[in-house]
């Protein structure tokens, strides 16, 4: 299927760029072409979820060691670091959103770009199609 502006109906390229961008940010942006973007974006999303993911597991790790190990009291104190920095918990998941988001929107812009030049760039693109003066 291809683009067709008349009807606003998306071509299967633009499907494919969103669904890639929704399944694994940057993926939208490797799609369409955008290399250094796409491989940017994927890099900041595994260092956001890794700094998210990373304190969270050790605290629920030590929290059941300590449970095992038969030390109730300890296993409070196992999660106490989730309690104290909680806000920031809060900012990772937000800037991973926003990553996973911006993505999603980028992906998109930049298929909707190649898929309706502006005229500006449409016609740079067909100087030697112009009649000569």
């Amino acid at each position: 299927m291809t683009h067709d502006p008349s009807t606003g109906r998306r071509s299967d390229a633009m499907r494919a760029a969103l669904l890639s961008a929704f399944v694994v940010p940057g993926a939208g942006q490797l799609y369409n072409g955008q290399w250094l973007k796409g491989f940017g974006i994927l890099a900041l999303t595994l260092i956001c979820f890794l700094a998210l993911l990373i304190p969270i597991t050790l605290a629920i790790v030590g929290y059941y060691l300590s449970i095992s190990a038969g030390s109730v009291e300890n296993a409070g104190q196992a999660l106490q670091p989730l309690v104290d920095n909680w806000i920031h918990l809060v900012v990772l998941v937000a800037a991973c959103l926003g990553i996973y988001v911006y993505s999603i929107v980028d992906a998109y812009r930049s298929r909707m770009q190649k898929q309706n030049p502006a005229p500006g760039d449409a016609e740079s693109n067909h100087a030697s199609d112009r009649p000569a003066d």
